[in-house]
């Protein structure tokens, strides 16, 4: 299994920074341009901010926050082992637009500076769970997802369990959580199945 042998303890500094397309956000996340048009949208695990980028060309009234633990480091300081690619610490500084930028925040999913009830839509494509070490910190991250989305907002995730990295720690957290949300009458689950995760948080 490689670097990505079962058990293994990863810090995000060891996560490839991705750098996917709009395309490929959409046909993970099944998303489609009606139903962002003119919402406030959290991209967490952003990496490049490509997404960002292209969404904020549209011209469809849509925000995306860009949330990445990699913007803890600035822009011009980038280590390039960290990201491990030339072509994508030049994507970054290409992408580092006024319009992207301002909305670009260095955090971790599980501690997120926003204000409760800040978002329509909290997405997250080739990100949690492959850091994720334990159960805490999968609680941790459904509940600031929880805390930041909007009533009637969705959850989408992709994939909740990667190549088997995951402890079977961190995948059982996380069908307890899922669970716990829905059990509670705070969320319903839209869709659970193909490794996407879609929650939809009641009124």
């Amino acid at each position: 299994m490689g670097k990505y042998e079962e058990n293994k303890h990863w810090h995000w500094k060891e996560i490839p920074t991705t750098h996917r397309t709009k395309k490929e956000y959409f046909e993970y996340l099944r998303l489609n341009i009606g139903m962002i048009t003119g919402k406030i949208i959290l991209d967490i695990g952003a990496g490049t901010r490509r997404f960002a980028k292209e969404i904020n060309a549209l011209g469809i009234g849509a925000e995306v926050y860009s949330v990445d633990p990699i913007y803890y480091v600035s822009i011009d300081e980038i280590d390039k082992q960290l990201l491990k690619s030339k072509e994508n610490i030049e994507y970054i500084k290409a992408f580092n637009t006024s319009e992207v930028k301002q909305r670009t925040v260095a955090a971790l999913g599980e501690e997120l500076p926003f204000k409760d009830k800040r978002f329509d839509l909290v997405i997250s494509n080739f990100c949690f769970p492959m850091y994720a070490n334990n159960k805490r910190q999968v609680e941790n991250f459904f509940t600031d997802i929880a805390r930041v989305l909007k009533n009637s907002g969705e959850i989408r995730l992709y994939p909740l369990c990667w190549f088997g990295g995951n402890k079977k720690e961190v995948v059982l957290a996380i069908d307890i959580q899922i669970d716990t949300m829905v059990r509670s009458g705070l969320f319903r689950i839209i869709e659970n199945k193909n490794d996407l995760l879609v929650l939809r948080k009641n009124s």
